[in-house]
Parts: structure tokens; C-alpha cells; sequence
């Protein structure tokens, strides 16, 4: 073979080697994504490998309870912690091994609280949430000005809870005291309330009807300011969580 014929031999061979690696692959078949949650009734998933129940800085089988909203979550006028705090020590005290996380931002619109909402209940068995005063008194304020989609918020964080296999709750916005010039947005408020007690419904999820127990329990006498409350305000928001959780049997006693 003369040297013109060898490299055309090269050549013909090389050309067949990349015809081969090229050959077209067909994609496996993509994976399939199980949606839902598995929970039966009144017992926690056990899915919760890596998580913050399952973390040496809590006593083994706490269960993990984060409380995310605005400056009512957070407790502003309260004398310290707010509901959450509240919360926690009438779970200990009725023998409940849990600990109940504050995740309150002054200031804090729904859209925000999206923003953030997956990562603060990573770790967490159960969810509370609270939020869309901030959305009512100032909607210019929001993501889109005058078109805050509160609603929309508040029922995709309750979807994404649910995927997360979390146990979500959601709580009515509570009223602006009646007396001060704020008062204005309870109108609003009560119609942003009725499209959050149709998402319980829909999500078939517990409804903390926060709303009214401030209304039936002291009402303007329970405020420290036009939408904060005192420590006995804040002491009925932490008595209607803890009757949601303990009447849902969402978790369980040490003592049973």
C-alpha cells in the first residue's frame, strides 16, 4: 500500500470510529416524582432523616414546631417572645417534648415570607403561619404595588408544606384595634380571612381562627397599639395554636 492509499485507509477508519461514538442514544426514562403526604392521623412522618428533630442539639423525639409570619409572630409589644414562646411553655407543660421556633419578621409582607418559606421549614415537623397585615395597610408596598396575590402566597406555602411532607397550619389575620385610625382594614381583612378559611378547607388543613378569639376574648382591651397586642393578647393566640395542635392530636405526649 503507497502512502496515498494508507492515509485514505486512516481517514476512512477515524470517519467510521466517530459515526460510531455519535451513534444517537435515546434518554432513559425521566423519574418519576411521587406527590403527597403519607401521614395517617395524628402521627408525624418518620421522614426525618437529616432534619432538625433528628439533630443532637434537640433530645431524641422532639418534635419541631416553627412559627413564621410578621411583627405579630414576632412578638412586638409583648414583655418577650410573643405567641411562640407562650406556645412552647403550654406544650412542655402538658408534657408535649417540643420546641417551638420563632420565625417572626417585623415589617414582613406574604411575598416575602414565600421567599424564605422553604428553608425555615426544612427542619421543622410543623408549620404555623400567620401573615397579610402588612399587605393590607400599606399594598403599595408589596412585590407588585396594590396587587399583593396575599391569598396566592398563603396557598402556595401551604402546597409546598404539604410536598414537604411538613404539617402546615394557617391562622386568620388578626383585627386592627377598633379604636384607632387603623381601623379602616378590618373590612379587608375579614374578606382576605374568608378566602384563607376556604384554602383550609380545599387543603383540608387546621384553621386557627385567630380572628375571632381576639374578638371574643377582650378585644381593643388586649392591644398594646393599633395591631400589637400585651401579653394577654398574645397569650390567646398562643392558647388557640395550642388547642389546634393538642385537639388535631398532630403530635404526641411523652405521658400517654
Amino acid at each position: 500500500m503507497n502512502r496515498k492509499s494508507l492515509w485514505i485507509f486512516i481517514g476512512w477508519v477515524t470517519i467510521a470510529v466517530l459515526m460510531i461514538g455519535c451513534k444517537d442514544r435515546s434518554p432513559g426514562n425521566p423519574v418519576e416524582t411521587k406527590v403527597g403526604v403519607d401521614k395517617a392521623e395524628g402521627i408525624l412522618s418518620d421522614d426525618t432523616s437529616g432534619s432538625a428533630i433528628d439533630s443532637p442539639q434537640y433530645p431524641e423525639a422532639t418534635t419541631v414546631i416553627i412559627a413564621i409570619g410578621d411583627s405579630i409572630t414576632y412578638g412586638q409589644g409583648a414583655s418577650g417572645g410573643g405567641y411562640p414562646s407562650m406556645l412552647q411553655e403550654k406544650l412542655l407543660a402538658a408534657g408535649y417534648t417540643v420546641v417551638v421556633l420563632n420565625a417572626g419578621i417585623r415589617g414582613e409582607r406574604a411575598y416575602s415570607t414565600h421567599e424564605r418559606w422553604l428553608q425555615e421549614i426544612a427542619d421543622a415537623d410543623i408549620a404555623l403561619l400567620m401573615i397579610g397585615i402588612n399587605d393590607l395597610l400599606n399594598p403599595g408596598h408589596c412585590h407588585e404595588p396594590y396587587d399583593c396575590h396575599t391569598a396566592e402566597y398563603i396557598e402556595a406555602m401551604i402546597n409546598e408544606a404539604l410536598i414537604s411532607k411538613k404539617i402546615p397550619l394557617v391562622s386568620t389575620v388578626t383585627p386592627a384595634k377598633t379604636t384607632d385610625v387603623r381601623a379602616w382594614v378590618n373590612p379587608y381583612i375579614r374578606s382576605l380571612n374568608a378566602r384563607i378559611e376556604s384554602l383550609a378547607t380545599q387543603y383540608n388543613i387546621p384553621l386557627v381562627d385567630n380572628y375571632q378569639a381576639i374578638r371574643d376574648n377582650g378585644g381593643d382591651a388586649l392591644y398594646s397599639d393599633h395591631v400589637h397586642f400585651s401579653d394577654t393578647g398574645y397569650n390567646i393566640i398562643a392558647q388557640q395554636w395550642f388547642d389546634a395542635i393538642v385537639n388535631g392530636k398532630l403530635i404526641e405526649t411523652a405521658r400517654e
